[in-house]
């Protein structure tokens, strides 16, 4: 649910019958702070005593209706009178009452109302201060307990009634109240103090604006929290943040998914190792980390790890002090299993963490190229993951703007080895079902083209192949013929049974339909489920009489029946064949063409 309540509301419930709360709001146009509920759990008062006998008031006391009451109040409440959501936006930002007040104000109907408007109202905060200013000794400001004599338990009964309605922390900007060191620790070790202060808080989040209060994370780590969220810009942010860390280990039962970006040291990676109930992690990695590419191998130590994402920025760059083979084989991993993992960053320091973590088991890996990546490189992570990762499902790998750019001069070039392991790699593996390389600079797609060629007729279960260049990918005078051509299609068709998405790269001399076709029966023996068609060319105006046109739709109409989709590089020319396949499908309902071509399939 979005943020509920930037200020949250609390209404006056009287003694009296039929309450009517009217909101304050000061003529600077934020609303005055409403007083707490007077003894909510009073027996004598006339709240909540009504004697609902009709079917009105069954309603107005019905647990379940009641939160779609509301919830469709607060999403009227947030249209203008024109039915216009960002209008309304606007004027809430100017006029803080807005639905708040009126929800607040429909909260003392009776006591199901106060407890559903409530737990509406309360759900989602962005400021600890209404919290806080629940707490019996706060004046003005958090000033610790002061002056006030402090009992125990019975002084938090107003601050448990609506701490207890909280169930996610959204701090996106500079708190309005910091609570000091020690006033924290005085709070921390108070006698019959609740604990957890937050019995039903799931979630937090935690951006750099409000980096001063991060020490006060400490009073929200406790066993229901299952999402942290954690931003940060320097290191002395993470140091504070570092201090929470073995905290989360030992009060967390339930925390399943950490966010993080900033700056790491080996010393933050190896207090995350320790809290065995993460499933999903995902860090932002910046320059102004001290970090080695083997303090990576701590995070092998999350055994119900699912997901795994880390992004290097740019600019960084990941110390690499021995050898990773050397210590991988030297410390002996356990396996890691079922991971889906996503890595962004340089080519190196992709190569260096798939190393560090080593993953086996893996059924999933996006990678993320964000500078210059070298074949070697490539080749490298391609033998790197489908070489121990058999059960490896689905591999993808996008260059973005990088595939815009030259190959620098000279380029160096591949070990035949490393060539031929990486080959080999991608020729033995047999249950990828989803491989992608997008946006590949020239000098790599002709590296990697005829790897995948070699490769593809061998995956039986392939249901996606996308393999293309970049569109503004700068091809050098002595680039190679590597790309395929059209004939590359009927490989498809016979050894792909499976695949029913194809993107890839041909060479732009080679567009044209094969000069002999035998349609004397069908290419397959059953109908190949290919629905979607891209072919990628340099030319982006490729030029063909209708006859050529016509002779390829033919041959890709006869290959796949039930094509769907066909596009390409020459928006124009494939448009029109695909016109033309179309055409041929329907014909091909009516009945046979000819002697040569197949009747239906």
């Amino acid at each position: 649910m979005s943020s509920i309540a930037s200020d949250p509301i609390e209404p006056t419930v009287s003694d009296g019958p039929g309450p009517t709360l009217h909101p304050d709001c000061r003529a600077d146009g934020t609303a005055e702070d409403f007083t707490l509920v007077q003894s909510v759990d009073n027996r004598g008062s006339e709240f909540g005593k009504q004697d609902g006998v009709g079917a009105r008031e069954q309603v107005l006391r019905n647990q379940d209706i009641l939160p779609l009451i509301f919830l469709h109040s607060k999403e009227l409440g947030q249209l203008d009178r024109h039915g216009n959501q960002e209008s309304a936006n606007r004027q809430e930002l100017a006029q803080p009452c807005g639905w708040k007040a009126f929800l607040a104000s429909l909260i003392v109907v009776n006591k199901s109302f106060f407890h559903t408007g409530t737990n509406l109202l309360w759900h989602t905060m962005d400021s600890f201060a209404p919290v806080l200013k629940l707490l019996p000794w706060f004046s003005g400001e958090y000033k610790g307990i002061g002056s006030y004599v402090y009992v125990g338990s019975k002084d938090w009964g107003r601050f448990r009634v609506y701490s207890s309605c909280i169930h996610h922390f959204k701090i996106e900007s500079t708190p309005d109240i910091v609570i000091s060191h020690d006033r924290l620790l005085q709070l921390l070790f108070l006698h019959q103090r609740p604990d957890p202060f937050f019995e039903n808080l799931h979630s937090i989040t935690f951006s750099s604006a409000a980096s001063q209060a991060l020490h006060m994370l400490f009073l929200f780590v406790g066993p229901p929290l299952r999402n942290l969220e954690v931003n940060v810009a320097t290191l002395d942010q993470q140091d504070k943040f570092l201090a929470i860390l073995p905290d989360l280990q030992n009060k967390t039962t339930s925390l399943d998914t950490f966010h993080y970006s900033g700056p790491l040291c080996r010393e933050f990676i190896l207090h995350l190792s320790n809290i065995k109930t993460l499933q999903s992690l995902t860090m932002k990695i910046t320059t102004g980390s001290r970090l080695g590419a083997s303090d990576l191998e701590f995070l092998r130590n999350l055994p119900n790890l699912r997901k795994l994402e880390l992004e290097f920025e740019p600019d960084l760059k990941i110390a690499n002090e021995e050898a990773p083979v050397s210590w991988a084989e030297k410390r002996g991993k356990p396996e890691t299993c079922g991971w889906q993992l996503e890595l962004s960053g340089m080519g190196q320091n992709l190569l260096h963490a798939s190393w560090a973590i080593a993953p086996t088991q893996l059924h999933g890996v996006t990678l993320q190229a964000t500078k210059f990546t070298t074949n070697s490189v490539v080749a490298g992570l391609l033998s790197q993951f489908f070489t121990t990762n058999q059960s490896l499902e689905g591999f993808s790998m996008h260059f973005g703007k990088t595939g815009s750019l030259s190959r620098r001069s000279p380029l160096v070039p591949v070990k035949a080895d490393k060539i031929r392991r990486a080959t080999q790699a991608l020729k033995n593996h047999k249950y990828i079902a989803a491989f992608v390389m997008s946006d590949l600079p020239h000098f790599t797609g002709e590296h990697v083209s005829s790897m995948l060629q070699a490769s593809v007729p061998r995956w039986k279960r392939l249901k996606i192949l996308h393999f293309r260049l970049h569109e503004s990918a700068l091809v050098p005078q002595d680039g190679t013929k590597c790309f395929p051509s059209l004939t590359f299609l009927s490989i498809i068709c016979e050894e792909c049974p499976n695949i029913e998405e194809l993107n890839f790269q041909f060479d732009d001399d080679q567009i044209s339909a094969p000069a002999s076709l035998n349609w004397s029966r069908p290419p397959f023996p059953t109908v190949h489920p290919l629905r979607s068609l891209s072919i990628g060319t340099v030319n982006r105006y490729l030029e063909f009489n209708i006859a050529q046109k016509a002779a390829i739709a033919v041959y890709i109409a006869g290959l796949f029946p039930r094509l769907k989709s066909l596009t390409g590089s020459s928006y124009e020319t494939w448009s029109d064949i695909e016109v033309l396949v179309k055409t041929h499908q329907q014909v091909r309902e009516w009945g046979a063409l000819d002697a040569h071509t197949p009747s239906k399939l």
